[in-house]
């Protein structure tokens, strides 16, 4: 992680995050995305400083996050969903594509810090498909055309 820019990266099995990003970074961070949920979800929440975000866009956990409404009434904290899905469907075509293109023009510079395992030409897509059930994968698979 941190040779793909992080500047603190926490053990989860090990650290205790609600404790280690607060003392690492002046008091929490003013900003977490929460894919998990659940109990780290409830510890993310808890490294977040005064007027802090939690944008919550997954569930792999498949638990709630059991919220300290205390903790939220004090530190003054915001919790907003975000669904890739819903946002697609809501904005119009034109905006679309510009979203897209924004996003595989990045994914496809050299310089992105995206972990990219394998890229594909739009012919070979069924290559492409193998490489990305392959177990123990790290990277994304892109198909370029």
């Amino acid at each position: 992680m941190k040779k793909l820019g992080a500047d603190l990266v926490v053990n989860t099995e090990k650290e205790k995050l609600q404790h280690v990003v607060p003392e690492n970074t002046e008091g929490g961070v003013h900003v977490v995305f929460d894919a998990v949920g659940g109990l780290l979800g409830a510890k993310a929440l808890a490294s977040l400083r005064k007027n802090g975000l939690m944008m919550v866009f997954g569930s792999l956990s498949l638990e709630n996050i059991p919220l300290n409404s205390g903790l939220m009434i004090f530190k003054t904290l915001r919790i907003e969903g975000f669904w890739l899905t819903s946002l697609m469907s809501e904005i119009g075509p034109q905006e679309r594509n510009s979203a897209f293109q924004q996003v595989f023009e990045f994914l496809m510079n050299h310089s992105s810090q995206v972990d990219v395992a394998e890229k594909y030409p739009l012919e070979e897509f069924e290559k492409a498909i193998k490489a990305y059930e392959k177990a123990g994968r790290n990277g994304k698979i892109l198909l370029i055309s």
